[in-house]
């Protein structure tokens, strides 16, 4: 425990822990402490591994976010699974090399505007395991976006993941067929 001015939380050191004492004297120096139970400060982001998220329908997963927003990468379907991992301050170090994590991703929350949609769909998943993979319904035909973001404990939310996401439910339609042949007939033998 270290001992520090508490009037400014500037001076508390990201990934440390600390308990917290306080006392309150009268006139006339009767005294009574009391301490905060330990805590471990948390003002760093988690991190969305965009590597390995993605979208999928069924079977069919599209890991790489390039791959997602790639012309030729159609959903058919208007509820894909989104799924993926996070960290939150892995790999961060205190002194004496010790590796800190954060104070644990809770959700990820998810901005959907649909294709041709003007306002988004807003919400968020629970997680405490380092991936998250849920069903999402809204998707329409079209080009939609998709933003994600991990939220922690302390509110610290990572930086933003944007998907574009092609969707295509409608069969093709056939309007004419030429095959460019004039009429031929044979007699059987």
């Amino acid at each position: 425990v270290t001992s520090i001015d508490t009037s400014s939380t500037t001076n508390f050191v990201d990934g440390k822990s600390y308990i917290v004492r306080f006392t309150a004297e009268d006139n006339v120096g009767n005294k009574t402490s009391v301490n905060t139970n330990p805590f471990t400060v948390d003002r760093s982001i988690p991190t969305l591994t965009d590597a390995d998220s993605g979208i999928g329908i069924g079977t069919r997963e599209v890991k790489e976010q390039g791959n997602v927003g790639n012309a030729n990468t159609y959903f058919n379907g208007e509820t894909l699974k989104v799924f993926g991992t996070y960290t939150d301050k892995a790999g961060s170090t205190v002194s004496g090399g010790t590796e800190i994590t954060g104070s644990g991703v809770t959700e990820i929350s998810y901005s959907l505007t649909p294709a041709e949609a003007t306002t988004a769909i807003t919400g968020s998943w629970p997680t405490t395991n380092g991936t998250y993979s849920s069903n999402l319904a809204g998707f329409k035909n079209g080009t939609n976006i998709l933003v994600l973001s991990a939220v922690d404990k302390m509110g610290n939310t990572s930086e933003s993941t944007t998907y574009s996401v092609k969707v295509d439910t409608e069969a093709p339609v056939i309007s004419e067929v030429n095959t460019g042949l004039k009429a031929v007939f044979f007699k059987a033998l």
